[in-house]
């Protein structure tokens, strides 16, 4: 408990160090050093651009190959778009919206829902008996770059996606049998966001819970399957599908970008990037049933939240909160653990040392850390056997 408790320290004093590290820059450059911590000024772009889709598009999916979201996340949105309707329709402009009292209203409370969930998610997840920690935990993550500078400056439902699978998670193995269901409707309730979270479901089947695992299913179609009947339909929804995967666009935060900078973009580069990406997809369910369910796997696992779509942001990256607190839950076992913690803190807090902004310095530590624990777990396994 001595090293766990100096475990948690340490990651706790570096990110909060960081921090101030990273705030005192700002003042120093007198603000101008945000652009390196920042995509752009964009107002909000992500959660801007689909209120207006709602307010102005009689059929969302019809719009641009950008409506992507599923019809579950659109109807969540909805919350924030209806109450400016009458602005619509009294003929403003969706920048006029935007830069409005009510406008910058429903910002305000489409992130203080976020905060508010992620509360009761790190006090629910966090496995500590320190109040102070869990605050603390919670204002690193508030004020990390993948949730400051990117998701929040974005307004990217990335954020919903994430919390949600993250209250799955933790009351998943609640002796409260309605608190179990309550996870699994969470975990549906992400997918019905982002879809691909729907692989943390091969947890409840690699622990043999399988009629849970049957519930959850069935959730999951409700939760993508019903919004239909309030938001488009399904054949738009499916057009509009296949218009963004011909988009094009590769972020430099997935695999994609990556190949294509070394080898090029052509059609062996392109099989290559899908080979690998089932090859991650399947490599960190194979860990799952082989190891079971613990901070390395989930750490494995969340790398297919974080870098095999072709245009999948740095924003992504807020789902590495959820291995972090595992981590944090669990380690302290071996001295190899403290370098995980420096690697955990500074991934999220260390402040751009290189031309190139924080995006590209994350996408480089994650893909460091994500391959340290790969290297582990093989490690481990192979000394297992």
């Amino acid at each position: 408990m001595k090293q766990k408790r100096t475990l948690e320290n340490l990651f706790l004093g570096i990110s909060v160090l960081n921090l101030f590290v990273m705030y005192g820059m700002l003042l120093l450059s007198k603000g101008s050093f945000i652009e390196k911590i920042t995509y752009s000024e964009s107002n909000f772009i992500d959660f801007w651009s689909h209120i207006g889709r709602l307010l102005y598009s009689p059929s969302i999916y019809a719009t641009d190959a950008d409506a992507i979201f599923p019809p579950l996340a659109y109807l969540f949105l909805k919350l924030f778009a209806e109450p400016l309707r009458f602005k619509a329709e009294n003929g403003n402009e969706l920048w006029e919206i935007s830069n409005s009292g009510y406008g910058i209203l429903m910002v305000v409370m489409y992130f203080l829902l976020f905060v508010w969930l992620l509360g009761a998610g790190i006090y629910t997840y966090y496995k500590t008996n320190s109040y102070m920690k869990k605050q603390v935990l919670l204002g690193i993550f508030l004020f990390s770059y993948s949730i400051w500078g990117f998701a929040f400056e974005r307004g990217n439902l990335v954020l919903y996606a994430m919390v949600f699978l993250m209250l799955g998670l933790a009351l998943k193995d609640s002796p409260n049998k309605l608190l179990r269901e309550a996870a699994l409707i969470f975990v549906a309730v992400s997918a019905g966001f982002k879809l691909y979270p729907a692989l943390f479901g091969f947890i409840w089947i690699a622990e043999k819970r399988y009629k849970e695992a049957a519930r959850l299913v069935i959730y999951g179609l409700l939760a993508f399957f019903v919004p239909f009947l309030f938001v488009d339909s399904f054949t738009n929804y499916i057009h509009t599908f296949v218009q963004y995967l011909d988009k094009g666009m590769y972020s430099h935060a997935s695999i994609w970008s990556a190949v294509f900078e070394l080898f090029g973009n052509n059609q062996y580069t392109q099989l290559l990037c899908r080979l690998i990406v089932a090859a991650i997809i399947l490599g960190s369910l194979f860990f799952i049933f082989v190891d079971g369910i613990n901070w390395k796997t989930i750490t494995l696992l969340m790398a297919t939240q974080t870098v095999m779509i072709p245009e999948q942001y740095v924003y992504t990256y807020v789902f590495i909160m959820i291995p972090l607190i595992c981590f944090l839950n669990e380690a302290g076992k071996r001295k190899i653990d403290y370098a995980y913690a420096v690697l955990f803190s500074t991934l999220f807090t260390l402040p751009p040392i290189f031309e190139g902004g924080r995006g590209r310095l994350m996408v480089w530590m994650w893909g460091g850390l994500w391959t340290a624990v790969l290297m582990d777990e093989i490690i481990f396994l192979v000394r297992r056997k």
